[in-house]
C-alpha cells in the first residue's frame, strides 16, 4: 500500500473548508455512479483484479423513445429517482408503495457526490512551486471503510496535470469500487485555493453491494462558473457538471447511457443552510425504450444538499413525435412529483398522474393510464385496491382522491393527508 504523501507541506487530498452536509454530499466518489444502474440486483460484495478492465459501450436502443404510460415512469426515473441502487449511495431505505424500496437520486445525485468529491481531492494541490510535484503513491483519505484509493502521476507547480487514480477494494457506505480511473485538472485558481475545470474518467469501474452489481464507463467533467455575494451572509457558487457515462446492471443485463448531460447548478450558502439550485439540459437513453431529451422548464430548487428530490421546479423530457413528460415537483414536499403525459405531440396532456419520486420505478408507477378516468391513474388503483376516487377504504374521513394527491396509504387509517 503506498504513503500518504503531502505536497508543498499540505497534503493533495486534505478536505478543505467543508461543513459536514458538504462533506457527507461528497465522500462517496466513484460509488455514487450506482444510481444510473436502476435497480442494482444482489451483488458479489467483491472487488475486480488487476489489469486494464474491458471498455464497457453502450448496448440499446439509440433511436428516440415513444413516449407511452407504460415507460414515461422508467424515463423519469432515469434522471432524478434512480432505483434499488441508491442504497449503496447512502445506506438505507424507506417504505414505499407498500414494499421496501432505496431512496434514489438518479443521475442527478450521481454528478452531484462525485464532483464534490472531485473538487475536494484536487484542493490542496502545491501553489507557488517551481516544479513539477509527483504524487505517485499518494492515498485520499476520509473515503473508504476498507480498501483504499491511491494516486500515480503528478501536477504542474499551477496545479493543473493528469493522474492516475485507483479503486482498491474501496468500502463505503456498503458499496466496494475497484477499478482505475484519470483525473485530469485543466484549471487551478490560485486566488481561490481551488480546482475550477476538471474532469474524471474511466474505462469501467466495478460497484458492488448487498443489493448492487453494476459496471460504470465514461466520465465527468465539473466547471465553476461563478462565486459570489449575494445579501448579508450569503454566497453563491455556481457550476456546471457535464456527464457522459455509460451503466450495465450485471444482474439484469440492463444499460443506460447520458449524452453531454448537463446541471448547471447554484449553491447558496448561508452560516446555517446550504440550497441548490439546478438546470438541467441533456439526453439520456434507456437501453430498452431509447433516449429523451432533458429540459428544464423552471430550475429544480432543493432546500439542503441532503435531500433526494427537488421541492420545486418542472423538466420536460422530449421523445419521438413530440412526445413529452412534464415532471414537476409538487406543492405536497420533496417527495412527490407530478408527470403529464403528452403521448402524440399536440401539445396537450393525454394522461396526468400524481406519485411518489420513489415510487417511479416500482409497480405504482407501472402503468400511468387512467381507464376508468376517475384521476387515479391505473397501477395506484392496482396496487393499492380502491375502485373510486371517492372510496374511502381505511375509513379515515379522506377519500381515495384525497390519499392518491397527498401521497398517502389509502388502507392504513393512520396514513392520511
Amino acid at each position: 500500500m503506498g504513503a500518504h504523501v503531502p505536497v508543498g507541506g499540505r497534503d493533495l487530498f486534505e478536505r478543505k473548508d467543508m461543513d459536514s452536509s458538504r462533506f457527507l454530499a461528497g465522500t462517496a466518489v466513484g460509488f455514487m455512479l450506482a444510481a444510473l444502474a436502476g435497480c442494482g440486483g444482489g451483488g458479489d460484495g467483491g472487488g475486480g483484479g488487476g489489469g486494464e478492465p474491458a471498455p464497457l459501450p453502450y448496448v440499446g436502443s439509440t433511436s428516440q423513445a415513444a413516449i407511452t404510460t407504460t415507460d414515461a415512469s422508467k424515463l423519469t426515473a432515469n434522471v432524478i429517482a434512480g432505483g434499488d441502487s441508491a442504497t449503496a449511495i447512502l445506506g438505507v431505505s424507506i417504505e414505499s408503495g407498500g414494499a421496501t424500496q432505496s431512496q434514489g437520486s438518479g443521475l442527478m445525485g450521481v454528478a452531484l457526490r462525485l464532483s464534490r468529491t472531485l473538487r475536494d481531492t484536487v484542493a490542496s494541490a502545491e501553489q507557488g512551486s517551481s516544479s513539477p510535484r509527483a504524487v505517485d503513491g499518494a492515498l485520499v483519505d476520509g473515503v473508504c471503510e476498507s480498501g483504499s484509493i491511491s494516486t500515480t502521476g503528478q501536477l504542474n507547480a499551477d496545479g493543473t496535470g493528469t493522474v492516475t487514480v485507483s479503486f482498491d477494494n474501496c468500502l463505503a457506505n456498503g458499496v466496494t469500487v475497484s477499478g482505475p480511473a484519470t483525473l485530469r485538472v485543466d484549471h487551478f485558481e490560485m486566488a481561490m485555493d481551488m480546482p475550477t475545470d476538471f474532469t474524471l474518467s474511466f474505462t469501467r469501474l466495478s460497484l458492488r453491494g448487498s443489493t448492487l452489481n453494476v459496471d460504470v464507463g465514461g466520465s465527468l467533467r465539473w466547471l465553476l462558473t461563478g462565486t459570489g455575494c449575494c445579501g448579508v451572509g450569503v454566497t453563491f457558487e455556481a457550476y456546471t457538471i457535464t456527464a457522459n457515462l455509460v451503466s450495465l446492471n450485471n444482474s439484469t443485463g440492463k444499460m443506460i447511457r447520458t449524452e453531454n448531460l448537463r446541471l448547471m447548478n447554484e449553491e447558496r450558502l448561508t452560516a446555517t443552510s446550504t440550497s441548490l439550485t439546478s438546470v438541467v439540459v441533456g439526453r439520456v437513453f434507456d437501453q430498452d425504450f431509447g433516449y429523451v431529451d432533458i429540459f428544464s422548464i423552471t430550475p429544480l430548487f432543493f432546500g439542503t444538499l441532503t435531500q433526494l428530490f427537488p421541492d420545486s421546479g418542472q423538466l420536460l423530457l422530449t421523445g419521438a413525435a413530440g412526445s413529452t413528460i412534464r415532471a414537476t415537483a409538487t406543492a405536497f414536499g420533496s417527495s412527490m412529483v407530478a408527470l403529464e403525459l403528452d403521448l402524440d405531440g399536440d401539445g396537450r396532456a393525454d394522461n396526468a398522474a400524481n406519485l411518489k419520486w420513489a415510487d417511479l420505478t416500482g409497480p405504482i408507477g407501472a402503468d400511468l393510464g387512467d381507464s376508468d378516468a376517475d384521476g387515479l391513474h391505473n397501477s395506484w388503483e392496482t396496487f393499492y385496491g380502491p375502485t373510486s376516487k371517492t372510496d374511502d377504504i381505511d375509513l379515515d374521513g379522506f377519500d381515495s382522491l384525497a390519499e392518491y394527491l397527498a401521497g398517502t396509504n389509502p388502507n392504513d387509517i393512520n396514513s392520511h393527508p
